[in-house]
C-alpha cells in the first residue's frame, strides 16, 4: 500500500478521539458533526471538471500544515483545560516518564525509541528541582503539551502507513 496522508476526516476524529472528548449521542454527536463538517471544509476545494459538475479534491497543503501547527482544535486536543487525556495524565500518580511513554503510545500507536526516552529523562531532571507541587504539575503540563504537539505534527501521525 502507497503512504498517504489522513483524510481530513480521519485527522479530525483522530484529534478529537485522543483529546478523550469524543461525543457518543444526542446533541454532543450533531455538535460534533457540524464542528468535523466545517474543519473539513477548510481542507477541500472544489474544481469544476468537463461535464459542468464539480469535483472535491483534498491534498495536504500549507492549510492543513498552518492548522496542525496552531489551530484551534490542535490546542483543544493537548490542552490539559480542554483534554480529558492530557488532563487525567498530569493528575495520574505514574512516574513522569510512563506519562511521556503514554504520550507516544496513544498518538503514534508504538512504544517510544531509545532517542525520544533519552529525551523524556531530560525533560524530567528539569522536574527533579522543583519543590512547588503547582509548579511542577505546570512545567509538566508543558512539557507533555510540547511532546504531544511535536508528534501531532509528525508525518508518522499524519501519514496512513
Amino acid at each position: 500500500m502507497y503512504f498517504k496522508p489522513l483524510s481530513p476526516e480521519q485527522l479530525y476524529n483522530s484529534l478529537v478521539e485522543i483529546s478523550g472528548n469524543y461525543p457518543h449521542s444526542g446533541d454532543d454527536w450533531n455538535r460534533h458533526l457540524e464542528n468535523r463538517e466545517s474543519w473539513v471544509l477548510q481542507f477541500v476545494e472544489s474544481l469544476d471538471n468537463d461535464e459542468n459538475g464539480e469535483s472535491n479534491h483534498f491534498q495536504g497543503t500549507i492549510t492543513q500544515a498552518l492548522m496542525m501547527m496552531n489551530g484551534e482544535l490542535i490546542n483543544r486536543t493537548i490542552s490539559p483545560d480542554s483534554s480529558r487525556f492530557t488532563a487525567s495524565l498530569i493528575g495520574h500518580t505514574g512516574s513522569d516518564l510512563k506519562k511521556f511513554e503514554t504520550v507516544c503510545l496513544t498518538i503514534l500507536s508504538r512504544e517510544p525509541k531509545p532517542g525520544e526516552i533519552v529525551l523524556f529523562r531530560k525533560m524530567i531532571h528539569q522536574l527533579k528541582g522543583l519543590n512547588n507541587p503547582v509548579e511542577k504539575r505546570r512545567l509538566l503540563a508543558g512539557q507533555l503539551e510540547d511532546v504531544m504537539w511535536a508528534y501531532l505534527n509528525s508525518s508518522e501521525f499524519i501519514i496512513n502507513h
